[in-house]
């Protein structure tokens, strides 16, 4: 096997990542995330996390997030992007089986990961240095806040084994990372109309992502399906963050610019 990733999990068994498949070509997988559980070979896996499990024609696992595992196998067979386990509407939690794609679950970890996108067209148009690693660390934070958000209330302490929920300590990151560009930088004190710049207009098409994402998040609270209040916080604070961000990408425009009272 060739394998790319952190951490260290075991690949053999039944499929306790969201699928009943068998992995017997692989004996160790490395990914981010620290250790997993037994998957089903070729699950999609975002960060670690497993999304959709399902026999890929390619015979691989592919991570997202630049963690990739592919396996001595893979040769054997032609690699397909497609799987065709997702045609008839449904997919799979990391923990608790297949589920509709219109789960409250599904909506709230993938509008998650569209808020990775977003960060991600944000850090590639970003010139500031000090922002494209702010963005890149919190796309790859976001990967733990989806590993939550995908996981059945019923099999929590089955993710608790494997990964690190979302704590108190990284919802104080953002506030401290809030606080220390509101420092090196004066606010606005009128309304912002986005399109500044490139860069932070995508950062504020992150952050009404982020919002989308919050009120899913909400609406999983109502119907009882959150086992981690803060993750609610952790958006919260995070479309917050991405705000400030956004004016401090900005804040050597002149401020009719910056603010988009003119072009």
């Amino acid at each position: 096997s060739s394998i790319i990733g952190r951490g260290l999990g075991f690949g053999k068994g039944r499929g306790a990542l969201g699928g009943d498949g068998a992995l017997s070509s692989f004996d160790k997988l490395r990914m981010k995330g620290g250790e997993v559980g037994d998957c089903r070979m070729g699950a999609v896996l975002v960060g670690g996390v497993c999304y959709n499990c399902g026999g890929w024609g390619g015979g691989f696992i592919w991570v997202f997030g630049g963690f990739v595992v592919t396996s001595s196998a893979s040769g054997e067979y032609r690699k397909r992007v497609y799987t065709k386990f997702g045609d008839k509407g449904e997919t799979s939690l990391l923990y608790g089986g297949r589920i509709s794609k219109n789960n409250p679950h599904t909506e709230a970890y993938g509008i998650t990961d569209e808020a990775v996108s977003a960060m991600g067209l944000a850090r590639a148009m970003s010139g500031d240095l000090r922002v494209k690693e702010l963005l890149r660390g919190l796309q790859s934070e976001l990967f733990t806040v989806a590993a939550e958000l995908a996981t059945d209330p019923g099999k929590y302490d089955l993710f608790q084994q494997h990964f690190s929920p979302v704590t108190p300590e990284m919802v104080q990151r953002l506030e401290e990372a809030i606080d220390g560009l509101e420092q090196d930088m004066e606010m606005p004190k009128v309304f912002i109309l986005p399109g500044g710049s490139a860069a932070s207009a995508a950062m504020d098409l992150a952050r009404c992502v982020v919002r989308t994402a919050e009120r899913r998040v909400v609406a999983m609270a109502e119907e009882g399906l959150l086992t981690n209040d803060l993750l609610l916080s952790y958006l919260n604070r995070l479309g917050d963050l991405l705000f400030v961000a956004a004016r401090y990408e900005d804040r050597d425009l002149p401020i009719e610019r910056a603010t988009g009272q003119r072009t």
